[in-house]
């Protein structure tokens, strides 16, 4: 009561959904509190959330309104505004279904066990959790935050009761924009990097349900490379030495957490994007790791005149290699057992320049493969039969890959997808080539004269930049 009392007398607000973090600026420390919240869907009877309202309130009654500070506060908004975050009270978020499965039984709060690459708020929330080393209280005010995309809807096909859906988590360890961040840094930390997590919960009764996961990744090449901006539609490319350190440790952690990689190349394999491809080859041929299978697809070649229905191709690449529509996590649950049939062994990393627009053609390509394995084995499908028949959900599921498209790009390039209107109806049209059109220019102009406050914004949430003790102003 006290709290409410201090915090929240001029503001008028009654009650908080969950405290985000506490940041110190310039001159003065906030607590940011979510204040409005919308639900996105169900999971194990656990509700997921995302912010939709906040505020950003100062710890004292008097502080020094510089402009500095006042610029600070309109980056830490800025970063609020544009960030899709969600967060649930008692689901982790932050880690996949078969990781949780791992953690099953620990007494530990949530955010102790949450995966750090994806704990969204993890800096701003470092005052909280150094207090609950001291003080158990703490640990019911450190909500794990993921930003990305969630959206779970409950349908049925062949007349059974099905739940379906995303959860991308963007990692916060070299996050930024288009062409401040690419390529990879010296603790072999991409950026873009997003883990995707389709979910298939089939509902056999109240208390007895099968849950299917399928993860995917997708990370920028994992070289020293970078875009420099010269207001030119292509700006000018630069390749750095061959980081074989850097790339050693981003692929040992990608093994050690998911297994043999199959690495998807969507690069040109001509003209401008030519040496990111050729880099790529060659950093993984130093490597030599047999748990690193590359494959390269040939994505506007093979995929010209708007064929773009043969990116199943390159299934049958990678299933000649070995990977398997049956590779997925499955469990079996009641009110009183949980069964593990299957756990994921391997993972598809998939990356084109941006890791966006051909990147999410691919994913969803792979999510319908896998989707149609586990129905079969799941028996909502009769011999023969093939799940898209059912219009409805085939509808429902491309325009939840295709809003996680969009999602993952306005995240990194300031706009929504490119090719979205192949995701959402299977077929490439004239007005989703306009609509590219104008995602392309909106782009350029965002990305060559407003990413840097975007920027800016990224590293102060993420403690990457702190503004109080610096002696000079950055603006």
């Amino acid at each position: 009561n006290l709290f409410y009392l201090e915090l929240f007398p001029v503001t008028g607000i009654n009650s908080i959904a969950a405290i985000i973090g506490v940041i110190r600026l310039r001159s003065s420390r906030y607590i940011i509190v979510a204040t409005k919240t919308k639900e996105v869907g169900q999971l194990r009877q656990d509700s997921v959330n995302k912010i939709v309202e906040y505020k950003v309130l100062p710890l004292s009654n008097s502080f020094l309104k510089d402009d500095d500070e006042q610029k600070y506060l309109e980056l830490l908004k800025f970063h609020l505004d544009s960030a899709q975050l969600y967060f649930s009270y008692t689901y982790d978020l932050t880690n996949s279904h078969q990781r949780i499965g791992e953690n099953e039984g620990s007494i530990k709060p949530l955010w102790e066990l949450a995966d750090k690459r994806f704990f969204w708020n993890y800096y701003v929330a470092e005052e909280l959790i150094n207090n609950a080393t001291d003080d158990y209280r703490y640990n019911s005010f450190i909500v794990p935050l993921i930003y990305g995309y969630v959206n779970i809807i409950h349908t049925s096909t062949n007349s059974k009761p099905i739940s379906f859906g995303l959860i991308t988590r963007r990692s916060r360890l070299r996050a930024g924009t288009r062409y401040f961040r690419r390529g990879i840094d010296a603790s072999g930390n991409v950026a873009n990097y997003n883990e995707t997590e389709q979910l298939l919960i089939l509902h056999h009764s109240r208390e007895s349900y099968e849950t299917f996961s399928y993860i995917q990744t997708r990370g920028s090449v994992p070289v020293y490379w970078a875009e420099v901006n010269n207001l030119k539609y292509k700006p000018d490319l630069s390749i750095g030495e061959p980081p074989l350190e850097a790339a050693r440790k981003h692929f040992d952690q990608q093994i050690s957490l998911d297994g043999d990689n199959y690495l998807v190349n969507l690069v040109n394999s001509k003209g401008y994007e030519e040496p990111v491809k050729n880099a790529y080859e060659n950093i993984v041929d130093a490597l030599g790791d047999p748990k690193l299978h590359y494959v390269y697809f040939d994505y506007h070649h093979e995929c010209r005149n708007l064929k773009w229905h043969r990116v199943k191709i390159l299934i049958e690449h990678l299933a000649q290699l070995g990977l398997s529509n049956t590779d997925f996590y499955h469990e079996e649950r009641t009110q009183n057992n949980v069964k593990l049939i299957n756990q994921q062994g391997s993972v598809v990393r998939t990356n084109c320049m941006d890791c966006l627009d051909r990147t999410n053609v691919v994913q969803s390509t792979l999510g319908h493969w896998v989707l149609q394995k586990q129905f079969e084995i799941g028996g909502i499908l009769p011999p023969g039969s093939i799940w898209e028949h059912d219009k409805l959900l085939l509808f429902q599921f491309q325009n939840i890959w295709a809003d996680n498209a969009d999602a993952v790009s306005k995240s990194y390039s300031g706009t929504g997808a490119l090719k979205t209107d192949y995701t959402r109806t299977g077929k490439r049209t004239k007005k989703g080539a306009l609509s590219d059109l104008m995602n392309s220019i909106t782009r350029y102009y965002k990305n060559n004269l407003r990413d840097g406050p975007r920027q800016d914004s990224y590293d102060l949430f993420l403690g990457l930049f702190s503004p109080y003790g610096a002696v000079d102003s950055p603006f």
